[in-house]
Protein backbone atom coordinates (compact mmCIF):
# COMPACT_ATOMS: atom_id res chain seq x y z
CA UNK A 1 0.00 0.00 0.00
CA UNK A 2 1.21 3.10 -0.76
CA UNK A 3 1.51 6.38 1.73
CA UNK A 4 -1.33 7.93 -0.40
CA UNK A 5 -3.58 5.28 1.18
CA UNK A 6 -2.38 5.82 4.50
CA UNK A 7 -3.74 9.40 4.10
CA UNK A 8 -6.76 9.61 3.17
CA UNK A 9 -6.75 13.27 3.70
CA UNK A 10 -3.85 13.87 1.20
CA UNK A 11 -5.62 12.43 -1.57
CA UNK A 12 -9.25 14.62 -1.58
CA UNK A 13 -7.41 17.90 0.04
CA UNK A 14 -7.90 20.36 -2.90
CA UNK A 15 -4.65 22.08 -3.57
CA UNK A 16 -4.19 25.53 -2.70
CA UNK A 17 -3.70 28.71 -5.28
CA UNK A 18 -1.17 31.14 -4.26
CA UNK A 19 -1.96 34.23 -2.05
CA UNK A 20 -2.76 37.49 -4.39
CA UNK A 21 -1.40 40.69 -3.16
CA UNK A 22 -4.60 41.90 -1.35
CA UNK A 23 -5.31 45.75 -0.65
CA UNK A 24 -3.65 45.30 2.53
CA UNK A 25 -0.40 44.63 0.60
CA UNK A 26 -1.07 47.14 -1.67
CA UNK A 27 -1.11 49.78 1.21
CA UNK A 28 1.80 48.58 2.46
CA UNK A 29 3.81 48.07 -0.73
CA UNK A 30 3.20 52.16 -1.91
CA UNK A 31 4.02 52.93 1.82
CA UNK A 32 7.34 51.67 2.05
CA UNK A 33 7.80 53.29 -1.55
CA UNK A 34 6.82 56.38 0.37
CA UNK A 35 9.49 56.61 2.88
CA UNK A 36 12.02 54.98 0.71
CA UNK A 37 11.52 58.61 -1.25
CA UNK A 38 11.30 60.67 2.01
CA UNK A 39 14.62 59.25 3.19
CA UNK A 40 16.43 59.87 -0.10
CA UNK A 41 14.97 63.00 -0.37
CA UNK A 42 15.86 63.67 3.15
CA UNK A 43 19.57 62.53 2.06
CA UNK A 44 19.78 64.41 -0.66
CA UNK A 45 18.79 67.79 1.12
CA UNK A 46 21.42 66.90 3.54
CA UNK A 47 24.01 66.79 0.86
CA UNK A 48 22.72 70.05 -0.59
CA UNK A 49 23.19 71.73 2.73
CA UNK A 50 26.71 70.26 3.30
CA UNK A 51 27.17 71.45 -0.09
CA UNK A 52 26.33 74.95 0.39
CA UNK A 53 28.37 75.01 3.53
CA UNK A 54 31.52 74.09 2.15
CA UNK A 55 30.92 76.52 -0.99
CA UNK A 56 30.46 79.30 1.70
CA UNK A 57 33.63 78.11 2.98
CA UNK A 58 35.44 78.25 -0.03
CA UNK A 59 35.70 74.88 -0.50
CA UNK A 60 34.33 74.28 -3.71
CA UNK A 61 35.78 70.91 -4.71
CA UNK A 62 34.04 69.65 -1.90
CA UNK A 63 30.67 70.78 -2.72
CA UNK A 64 31.31 69.38 -6.11
CA UNK A 65 30.51 65.73 -5.58
CA UNK A 66 27.25 66.51 -2.57
CA UNK A 67 25.78 68.91 -5.57
CA UNK A 68 25.99 65.95 -8.12
CA UNK A 69 24.64 63.77 -5.13
CA UNK A 70 20.83 65.97 -4.46
CA UNK A 71 20.83 66.35 -8.41
CA UNK A 72 19.53 63.24 -8.77
CA UNK A 73 17.23 64.01 -6.67
CA UNK A 74 14.10 65.79 -8.83
CA UNK A 75 12.85 68.23 -6.24
CA UNK A 76 16.59 69.70 -5.62
CA UNK A 77 17.98 69.14 -9.41
CA UNK A 78 16.92 72.74 -10.75
CA UNK A 79 18.86 74.61 -7.89
CA UNK A 80 22.02 71.72 -7.05
CA UNK A 81 22.53 71.52 -11.37
CA UNK A 82 22.44 74.72 -11.85
CA UNK A 83 25.18 75.95 -9.09
CA UNK A 84 27.20 72.92 -10.68
CA UNK A 85 26.81 74.82 -14.25
CA UNK A 86 28.13 77.89 -12.51
CA UNK A 87 30.88 76.39 -10.85
CA UNK A 88 32.02 75.34 -13.85
CA UNK A 89 31.55 78.10 -15.82
CA UNK A 90 33.53 80.38 -13.05
CA UNK A 91 36.30 77.48 -13.93
CA UNK A 92 36.01 78.09 -17.55
CA UNK A 93 34.75 74.65 -18.37
CA UNK A 94 31.96 75.45 -20.74
CA UNK A 95 31.07 71.75 -21.86
CA UNK A 96 30.33 70.82 -18.30
CA UNK A 97 29.01 73.97 -17.39
CA UNK A 98 26.40 73.42 -20.43
CA UNK A 99 25.73 70.39 -19.51
CA UNK A 100 24.58 71.35 -15.84
CA UNK A 101 22.25 74.12 -16.76
CA UNK A 102 20.78 72.52 -19.26
CA UNK A 103 19.99 69.49 -16.31
CA UNK A 104 18.42 72.36 -14.41
CA UNK A 105 16.87 74.07 -16.84
CA UNK A 106 14.43 70.59 -17.60
CA UNK A 107 13.26 70.72 -14.21
CA UNK A 108 10.89 73.55 -12.61
CA UNK A 109 12.55 76.39 -11.50
CA UNK A 110 11.07 78.01 -7.72
CA UNK A 111 10.24 81.34 -9.42
CA UNK A 112 9.95 82.60 -12.79
CA UNK A 113 13.37 84.64 -12.43
CA UNK A 114 15.30 82.29 -11.50
CA UNK A 115 14.03 80.05 -14.72
CA UNK A 116 15.07 83.37 -17.03
CA UNK A 117 18.02 83.74 -15.54
CA UNK A 118 19.29 80.39 -15.18
CA UNK A 119 18.20 80.61 -19.36
CA UNK A 120 19.80 83.56 -19.75
CA UNK A 121 23.25 81.74 -17.67
CA UNK A 122 23.13 78.69 -20.29
CA UNK A 123 22.65 80.53 -23.29
CA UNK A 124 25.47 82.48 -22.38
CA UNK A 125 28.27 79.81 -22.24
CA UNK A 126 26.74 77.92 -24.77
CA UNK A 127 27.46 81.41 -27.14
CA UNK A 128 31.07 81.84 -25.45
CA UNK A 129 31.47 78.03 -26.35
CA UNK A 130 30.80 78.53 -30.12
CA UNK A 131 27.46 77.21 -30.20
CA UNK A 132 25.74 79.99 -31.95
CA UNK A 133 22.87 77.69 -32.90
CA UNK A 134 22.13 76.33 -29.30
CA UNK A 135 22.57 80.14 -27.98
CA UNK A 136 19.93 81.12 -30.26
CA UNK A 137 17.54 78.57 -29.64
CA UNK A 138 17.88 79.47 -26.08
CA UNK A 139 17.75 82.94 -26.62
CA UNK A 140 14.56 83.07 -28.58
CA UNK A 141 13.03 80.73 -25.95
CA UNK A 142 13.71 83.62 -23.36
CA UNK A 143 12.30 86.38 -25.58
CA UNK A 144 9.56 84.04 -26.12
CA UNK A 145 9.07 84.23 -22.53
CA UNK A 146 10.46 87.61 -21.48
CA UNK A 147 10.56 89.79 -24.57
CA UNK A 148 13.02 92.74 -22.72
CA UNK A 149 14.91 90.49 -20.80
CA UNK A 150 18.33 91.98 -20.58
CA UNK A 151 20.25 92.02 -23.52
CA UNK A 152 18.28 88.94 -25.14
CA UNK A 153 17.04 90.93 -28.24
CA UNK A 154 20.23 92.24 -29.25
CA UNK A 155 21.97 88.93 -29.12
CA UNK A 156 18.75 87.36 -30.86
CA UNK A 157 19.61 89.99 -33.46
CA UNK A 158 23.53 89.41 -33.22
CA UNK A 159 23.29 85.31 -33.54
CA UNK A 160 20.77 85.58 -36.20
CA UNK A 161 23.32 87.37 -38.40
CA UNK A 162 25.77 85.20 -37.29
CA UNK A 163 23.95 82.21 -38.52
CA UNK A 164 22.76 83.96 -41.71
CA UNK A 165 26.58 84.18 -42.59
CA UNK A 166 27.59 80.91 -42.08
Amino acid sequence: MGSAGLDPLARSAPEREPVAAGPLEAVFSRLRASELRQAVLAGAEAALAEAMAHQSDGRIDESIPLLTLAAETPQLRFGAASMLGRIYRERGDAPRAAEWLERASQAPPPTPDEGRLLLYDLADVLEAAGEHTRALTVYMELQADADAYRDVADRVRRLAVVQMRG
